[in-house]
């Protein structure tokens, strides 16, 4: 995720891990820090994300919401 300058959610094209430690992610999968690329929000993942976070909302009881 990232955030937009008001706070809003936003959800990038992909990730990608820098050029200079893709050798340490093939040693160490999942080691080395991804970052967004592409274009943001990329509307079809941003339309997912939202109605799930709906649903989230419509389905679970008030008293256990987790945010």
């Amino acid at each position: 995720m990232v955030l937009s300058e008001d706070g809003a959610r936003l959800v990038p094209e992909l990730y990608a891990v820098p050029k200079d430690k893709v050798a340490e992610e093939y040693r160490e999968p999942g080691s080395q820090e991804r970052v967004a690329l592409g274009r943001c929000p990329f509307l079809w993942a941003q339309s997912l994300y939202i109605t799930g976070k709906l649903l989230q909302e419509v389905l679970t009881p008030a008293n256990s919401q987790r945010r």
